[in-house]
């Protein structure tokens, strides 16, 4: 499969078409869905006249900005000595570059590149990168959240806690659901063999 060549132009016009779809409620928490998609394909060929007939062209533009955006923000991301050059560039010394090389080849490109466009990466994903211990998700529970909003000291032997105690509660909930489920087969065929004499 040739790989697609977008300009920035393009680029940026599809995540404004995007953007756009998404303010309308037609972005899924899995994509967008349909309506999204054909009304985002009409506008863009009616622009740039790529003869796109189907969504993947568009998805993989998507699918590539992103991982472009978040490799730049984990070579950025807690890193304050940062210097940039007049045209927006990373601007650090050679020894800097090679240690980021090696952490991660895909950043090579930044050492010379400005990246494009990266006002509407910003827009579209600044929520999908958390690095570190600063993160949180909904599987690590309220007690986990408290806990780090909380002035947590850093020690980690709370976390290890409530995680412990977040797995017991899940083994038993399953337990306890399969138990369940168990006895309402029991149940049916119960009142099955009661109803049909069998």
């Amino acid at each position: 499969m040739a790989k697609d060549n977008w300009s920035n132009e393009e680029t940026r016009y599809f995540f404004q078409l995007y953007a756009d779809e998404r303010r309308k409620g037609n972005r899924t928490s899995i994509g967008m869905n349909q309506t999204g998609k054909d009304c985002t394909m009409k506008k863009f060929e009616e622009r740039f006249q790529r003869g796109y007939q189907k969504w993947n062209p568009f998805k993989n533009r998507y699918d590539a900005c992103k991982k472009k955006y978040t490799t730049f923000r984990l070579l950025t991301h807690n890193r304050p000595m940062l210097q940039y050059d007049d045209m927006g560039r990373l601007e650090m010394p050679d020894d800097w570059w090679q240690l980021r090389i090696e952490e991660w080849p895909g950043v090579r490109k930044f050492k010379s590149k400005v990246v494009p466009n990266m006002d509407v990466y910003e827009e579209e994903f600044r929520g999908v990168v958390v690095t570190g211990g600063e993160g949180w998700s909904a599987q690590m529970g309220e007690a986990s959240l408290n806990s780090t909003m909380n002035g947590d000291d850093g020690d980690e032997s709370d976390s290890v806690d409530v995680v412990e105690k977040q797995t017991q509660a899940q083994t038993q909930a399953q337990t306890q659901t399969q138990t369940q489920a168990g006895s309402s087969k029991k149940k049916k065929k119960k009142t099955y063999r009661e109803r049909y004499g069998c």
